[in-house]
């Protein structure tokens, strides 16, 4: 169905020779004041053992033993 989908074009009525503070940059109403990429977070543990069951019972003791459970 989705690839049969009917969208309605908005714009069809664009007249270039429209005053440019209507439109684009100038005529938005919201304006980015500043943009950035995040820092690239570190740290965390990769927990794999031979078994599912060794893993949680690994990660079971590092949280009881952190005091966190």
């Amino acid at each position: 169905m989705a690839n049969k989908a009917k969208f309605e074009t908005l714009g069809d009525d664009f007249d270039p020779t429209m005053d440019a503070s209507h439109y684009g940059l100038n005529g938005s109403p919201t304006h980015v004041k500043k943009s950035f990429t995040p820092p690239v977070k570190s740290g965390g543990m990769k927990i794999k053992e031979e078994t599912g069951e060794e893993s949680a019972k690994k990660l079971a003791k590092i949280l009881v033993d952190a005091n966190i459970v």
